[in-house]
């Protein structure tokens, strides 16, 4: 063994190794070798400490914030359409204008000729 292997293995044994966590708690090593896991600390009211209470104006701007990015993506994904499908969506708009318009009517006149509701 070389002298720079012969030192690396004295330090790693001198190191004390990490103690594991439980659940994102910090274990704490015992003078005896047991480990028990760190209290957490609580504020005056009993809540935990270094945590601000969500307030309603972050709350609105973080929705701003994520609807002007959602809003981003749609410019970039979306694209002009065709002439073809233009006048396709126009036919399918006005055909369900129409047919609202029809049903009215027919309601309309039933109403009128039995005397119902009006």
């Amino acid at each position: 063994m070389d002298e720079k292997q012969q030192i690396e293995k004295e330090q790693s044994e001198q190191q004390e190794p990490q103690a594991p966590t439980i659940h994102g708690q910090h274990q704490e090593r015992q003078p005896d070798g047991r480990q028990e896991p760190q209290q957490k600390k609580t504020g005056a009211f009993g809540g935990a400490t270094g945590f601000k209470k969500p307030s309603l104006i972050g709350e609105i701007g973080g929705a701003i914030s994520k609807f002007i990015g959602d809003s981003k993506r749609i410019f970039i994904v979306s694209k002009k359409p065709t002439m073809d499908e233009y006048k396709r969506m126009a036919l399918v708009v006005a055909l369900g204008i129409a047919i609202i318009g029809v049903i009215g009517y027919i309601i309309t006149l039933i109403f009128s000729i039995t005397g119902i509701g009006f």
